[in-house]
């Protein structure tokens, strides 16, 4: 009676070599989501106010009303609104209209949204 052949990937060794891959692959998926997952901007009420007027500038594509905004934001001390509020000005400049327009409302929805977080 001939002896069974073992297959090659049921050795012990490629086993636990394919479940340490695994877990390492989890591991930098769960570490690669949690880093680069988005983030919400929280805006002072003068940088919502911003974001109300940019939304509507950018809804009409209107270049003189851009450069209005960026007069408000020249007024406004609040950084971190300032700065979420730039990088969407900017894509506004550049002729993305509607990317700006939609990073804007993303912006006026995290808003509600942090609301809700804490009422």
């Amino acid at each position: 009676m001939a002896t069974p052949v073992r297959n090659r990937s049921d050795s012990p060794p490629q086993r636990s070599w394919m479940i340490f891959g695994g877990a390492l692959f989890a591991l930098v998926l769960c570490l690669g989501s949690w880093l680069f997952w988005p983030t919400r901007v929280s805006l002072s009420e003068d940088g919502y106010q911003v974001a109300i007027a940019l939304y509507r500038v950018c809804n009409q594509q209107d270049e003189n009303g851009l450069q209005s905004i960026e007069a408000m934001l020249d007024e406004q001390n609040d950084d971190a609104s300032k700065l979420a509020i730039r990088q969407i000005v900017s894509q506004a400049k550049s002729g993305n209209w509607r990317d700006a327009a939609t990073a804007c409302r993303k912006i006026l929805d995290d808003q509600v949204a942090l609301q809700r977080q804490n009422p």
